[in-house]
């Protein structure tokens, strides 16, 4: 008898069933009664499972049910009675949106199960399943309601409504046609692993629903964004849990062996799953470049040195903006040449197409700006890196150097921030610290906060947090120091000015870190948004005011109180970091390289000047130079003609035999004019393969047609023109389209910065299907150089990085290389495998849409 029989034989009383098993035992009978006992309290399910078990795998009949009701002593059947307290799902009747509402109603506050977090009810067929859904703004109560948990109801429990259907058909329909065939990996000189969900494992045997359970373990181990080792699996506690809710005697064991089959398999379904979006993509830019490149270099906790890599590209239906992790290579060598040529194979190896033919652009630091170069790409630095370095300058922690002597050293500066270092690291001991406390509760308005030492001195903004922590409780310091000291154990004091050049500091790294808090924005469409976040920090530090934190108005509350005070009144140290903030941000943005301040402009690069004006919020330009504009309008025409080039260079190899070499077909006769094909509202000419000709069987003698491919580059150039002014004068009623901005005059980054574009380029589409009014310029800004969604930063790497550590715990230091990159990878790409596997499950032929280890016997 196993251990958890005995605990069961020798407890008081049978035990209690959880509610999560007799949830799911009620939905598997799939009678309405017991749908709506799903919903009711711990108690009355205990007493129904535990007087009533013997029914649930019968048929229920109507008698049975009343005399469930009579013995628990309740009305559930009359489900009108409570009819009137369901009333309209918006509080102003607005007019409703979703088919669901139909089905699904509000509760009233007089409903008995108003005040257990439930807000609505199923009215279908009498399903009278209480449901508890969420404000699209949760904090405003007048907000529309998020209607994803009343359509997953509605799919689960009436799969037979209309609504339910319409969820299906989105979710497991593609929008192209193309999608619903085969995935022809053609393209690829690798071999791709066979798509299947079952991988042989000789650990274990067993049935459907311990499969299952061994799939969600490996899921929570390699998905989990927390530390997780395997040894917990083992953990006879973690067990235990199972035991209580699935299992009445043991859970089957999970091995390494079978969490390694589990991970191999599920890679070859993410490799299966990105080839066939970078595939559909390709298809829909017609073979031009549409894709951002990520990479960064970094070295582990066990002291070895890996590179992790990414993509960026939008959705081909402008649903989403993809980043993905493609690869968490070890390297021994981190030369620019090296990684350029393992960045080509590994791009290569994993996608399946070149480089060359995907990639448009690259982000990555300064310190690997070569390996762009190599490859034929822009250079463009991480935002993220250098705005953290703006504020690192300007408080001397970071300077430069020639021959070794520095050139722009700020020693009051270091010797402030080492100050403030110090007395956060006096009070992080628990004896000072509690006092500290003491003091800041008897004066009463002093919040109790744990000052925040900066430990990791390479974690952006940590100086930042540092000196507004020290500030939060700077009246409780003052306290502190002004009373006698021990002179063994003295704390570190902070004199009357010393606090007003902290709050300078203070304030002019909360103008960088607006920098550095924007660019790691990643699943929003902000790549024309790099140098207007930029702007933001410029036009805070250039102000004749700095906002500087209020000391002597400091409360409880979390907001800080600022206040204005001018330039001419900060302190010598405060305008020195000042200029050297202001100094750095013309070095590495405006191309200063100078030691003094030029008043210059932030310069754009070429791939910036594109986006600016493929997306329809910055396109009015106002933030750009007359000679700007020009230069951004003359690139993006080339672009265009780049673009069409390709375009119906793709059409024209499409519509040849494949057993025929496109450029190597020799003439003979011709015996109809140039087929015309319209592109993009204008008529190209060009020739294609003579329908009237056919090819004979021999070599020597071969009928051809002609097979020249013509493009009209004058035309092109002409049709730019035409449909960018239309472009141009193109007017978005945002409010229109998105109803919860706020009303009146809307800012580029406060309001229309986080906006999804891709509401915007749909509806474009609608209004001209054609392409005739605004040519390929929609198509751009998703498959070109000049893409909307390309991201300023590579942040995504850096977090790349910190998964791998996180992976890499002290019980998983002997991992090896292979396999913690295939767990790096799928982890960072969580979203992208729920997205494929909601959206495209077809593709990997699972069985039951996910990654299961079985024994094959």
């Amino acid at each position: 008898m196993t251990k958890n029989k005995q605990q069961a034989k020798t407890a008081k009383g049978a035990p209690k069933k959880s509610v999560k098993t007799v949830k799911t035992v009620a939905a598997k009978t799939r009678r309405e009664p017991f749908k709506w006992l799903a919903t009711t309290t711990q108690a009355l399910l205990d007493v129904i499972k535990e007087k009533y078990a013997d029914i649930f795998s019968k048929s229920v009949s109507q008698e049975i049910w009343d005399n469930i009701a009579t013995h628990l002593k309740i009305e559930i059947t009359n489900a009108d009675e409570f009819s009137h307290l369901c009333g309209h799902n918006t509080p102003r009747k607005r007019l409703q949106s979703s088919d669901v509402w139909t089905s699904v109603k509000r509760l009233k506050p007089g409903h008995p199960e108003y005040d257990k977090e439930f807000t609505h009810i199923c009215k279908e067929d009498n399903c009278n399943i209480l449901l508890k859904l969420s404000r699209s703004k949760p904090k405003d109560s007048t907000s529309s309601w998020v209607t994803s948990a009343a359509i997953k109801h509605m799919q689960k429990f009436h799969s037979t409504t209309s609504v339910a259907q319409e969820a299906n058909r989105r979710f497991n329909a593609a929008a192209n046609a193309k999608v619903n065939q085969q995935l022809d990996f053609t393209l690829s000189t690798t071999p791709v692993p066979k798509p299947t969900s079952l991988k042989k494992s000789s650990s274990f045997n067993v049935a459907d629903n311990a499969a299952s359970y061994i799939s969600a373990t490996i899921k929570f181990y390699c998905y989990s964004p927390t530390q997780v080792s395997k040894s917990t699996f083992e953990d006879p506690l973690f067990r235990d849990i199972f035991v209580k809710l699935v299992y009445p005697d043991e859970p089957p064991v999970l091995t390494s062996k079978s969490l390694k089959a589990w991970v191999d398999a599920e890679f070859e379904v993410f490799l299966m799953f990105l080839r066939f979006m970078l595939k559909k993509k390709h298809q829909q830019a017609h073979g031009n470049q549409y894709a951002q490149f990520l990479h960064d270099g970094g070295t582990l906790d066990n002291r070895m040195k890996f590179q992790a890599m990414g993509i960026q590209f939008v959705d081909p239906n402008f649903s989403c903006n993809h980043v993905i992790s493609i690869a968490f290579s070890a390297s021994l060598v981190n030369t620019n040449e090296s990684v350029a040529s393992k960045v080509e194979l590994l791009f290569k190896e994993r996608t399946g197409f070149k480089f060359q033919d995907t990639v448009s652009s690259m982000i990555q630091d300064r310190a690997a700006l070569g390996v762009a170069g190599l490859l034929d790409i822009e250079e463009e630095a991480c935002l993220m890196h250098d705005g953290d370095k703006i504020g690192r300058s300007a408080i001397g922690s970071l300077i430069r150097s020639h021959d070794k002597k520095p050139v722009n050293p700020f020693p009051d500066g270091v010797k402030l921030v080492k100050l403030v270092h110090s007395v956060a690291s006096h009070f992080n001991f628990e004896k000072r610290r509690e006092t500290l406390f003491e003091t800041c509760e008897k004066l009463g308005d002093v919040p109790q906060v744990r000052m925040k030492v900066d430990l990791n001195t390479t974690r952006v903004a940590s100086a930042h947090t540092l000196i507004q922590s020290v500030l939060r409780v700077n009246k409780g310091l003052c306290y502190v120091m002004a009373l006698p000291q021990d002179k063994q154990d003295p704390c570190p004091t902070i004199l009357g000015h010393q606090w007003n050049e902290i709050a300078e500091f203070e304030a002019i790294l909360n103008c960088t870190r607006v920098t550095t808090h924007l660019a790691q924005t990643e699943e929003h469409y902000c790549g024309a948004y790099r140098n207007l976040i930029v702007q933001l920090t410029s036009n805070a530090l250039r102000a004749d005011t700095l906002k500087v934190i209020d000391r002597a108005a400091i409360g409880l509350d979390y907001q800080l109180p600022r206040v204005d005070i001018p330039v001419a009144d900060l302190s010598v140290v405060g305008k020195t970091c000042r200029e050297r903030a202001i100094l750095e941000l013309e070095r590495r943005f405006c191309g200063n390289a100078t030691e003094s301040i030029q008043n210059l402009s932030i310069k754009n690069s070429d791939r910036l000047l594109l986006a600016t004006l493929l997306d329809l919020r910055t396109v009015p330009c106002i933030h750009l130079t007359m000679s700007e504009v020009s230069k951004a309008t003359a690139l993006l025409q080339e672009e265009y003609i780049k673009f069409s080039y390709q375009w119906s260079k793709y059409e024209f190899e499409e519509h040849v035999p494949a057993r025929t070499p496109v450029f190597q077909a020799r003439t003979k006769t011709r015996k109809t004019e140039p087929t015309q094909l319209i592109v993009s509202g204008i008529v190209y000419g060009h020739s294609v393969w003579d329908e009237d000709e056919s090819l004979s069987s021999s070599d020597e003698e071969i009928d051809e047609s002609i097979a020249q491919f013509t493009f009209d580059h004058a035309a092109a150039a002409k049709e730019f023109k035409n449909v960018f002014k239309n472009w141009g004068k193109l007017k978005i009623d945002w409010h229109k389209l998105f109803p919860t901005l706020q009303a009146g005059p809307l800012d580029w980054v406060d309001d229309l910065m986080f906006v999804d574009m891709g509401v915007v380029y749909r509806h474009i589409q609608q209004l001209d299907p054609e392409h005739k009014k605004y040519g390929f310029l929609p198509l751009m800004a998703s498959c070109s150089r000049g893409q909307i969604g390309a991201l300023p930063a590579e942040s995504y790497c850096e977090r790349m990085l910190s998964c791998a550590n996180n992976i890499l715990t002290k019980g998983n230091s002997l991992l090896g290389v292979g396999e913690l990159e295939k767990l790096v990878v799928l982890r960072m790409n969580r979203d992208f495998m729920n997205f494929m596997r909601g959206n495209y499950s077809h593709i990997s032929k699972q069985e039951f849409n996910e990654t299961r280890v079985v024994d094959a016997e």
